[in-house]
């Protein structure tokens, strides 16, 4: 195995991060979903904002979905259909993507 694939494997994902690409130059390429409840007068409602973000190049993918009932998506957020665009551009990007990942220190 690359050692590139080696150290995003051991790595521990940031807070929030739901699924995770590695880059053919070792970046990773995050699918992060931030939900925001509010109240309306039919009862609470979730506004979802998913995120498909390269941290060697920066480029990011998002999507924003307002006034869903998350009650409807199960217990599996990531595979549901409002994940298929972000994984589509995670997988596509991380395929091709030749940046390097950014330093830690």
């Amino acid at each position: 195995m690359p050692s590139s694939a080696q150290t995003a494997e051991s790595t521990v994902w940031p807070e929030g991060v739901i699924a995770r690409y590695v880059t053919v130059a070792g970046a990773t390429a995050d699918i992060k979903a931030i939900g925001i409840d509010r109240q309306t007068s039919v009862g609470t409602i979730t506004d979802i904002t998913i995120t498909a973000y390269c941290q060697g190049c920066r480029q990011k993918d998002v999507s924003t979905y307002l006034g869903m009932d998350t009650s409807t998506l199960g217990d599996d957020f990531f595979t549901s259909s409002l994940c298929d665009d972000a994984r589509k551009w995670a997988q596509s990007h991380a395929e091709k993507c030749r940046a390097m990942p950014r330093p830690t220190a």
